[in-house]
Order: C-alpha cells, then structure tokens, then sequence
C-alpha cells in the first residue's frame, strides 16, 4: 500500500527543499583581496611568534602565502615551490 504524500505537489517539496537549504554566498573581488590581506598578516603575526608552521606557510607576498597554504593542504607539510607542484 503506497504511503501518504508528503508534499501536495512537486512545487511545495521544491520550496521545503530550498528552505532547509542554506544559501551559498558569493564575496567580491575586493572582499576576497581583504580578507587574503588579513590572513597573510595573521600567519606573519604568527610566524614571529615563533609558530613554525607559520615560518612555512609565509610567503614573501601575500599571494605567495595563499598558494603556499594550497600546496600545504593539497600536499602535506613539506616545504616546497608552489610552482614545483603544477
């Protein structure tokens, strides 16, 4: 024996879903570039505290510092050229 329909009609299982859903954000350019800025100047905050994995991750730009930490997560801990990995 079939069971009751939970929804009425396709729309309204169509709207629960979306409304259980959480909305993905979409940041600016100019968002993103800030908030690499502050990364970077807490990973160098860290690195001269003495944090070594810090002193890996910091790159001489702030750049540099975000495709070091790709490389981090994507390879593991060892020190290597971001470029080496492409």
């Amino acid at each position: 024996m079939p069971q009751p329909r939970k929804y009425e009609s396709n729309a309204d299982r169509q709207a629960a879903y979306r409304a259980r859903t959480p909305k993905k954000r979409v940041i600016s350019a100019s968002e993103a570039k800030h908030q690499i800025q502050e990364l970077h100047k807490w990973i160098e905050a860290a690195a001269d505290l003495g944090d070594v994995d810090a002193r890996l991750a910091l790159g001489a730009s702030e750049i540099e510092t975000v495709q070091n930490l790709i490389y981090r997560f994507r390879f593991g801990k060892k020190k290597r050229s971001f470029v080496d990995a492409l």
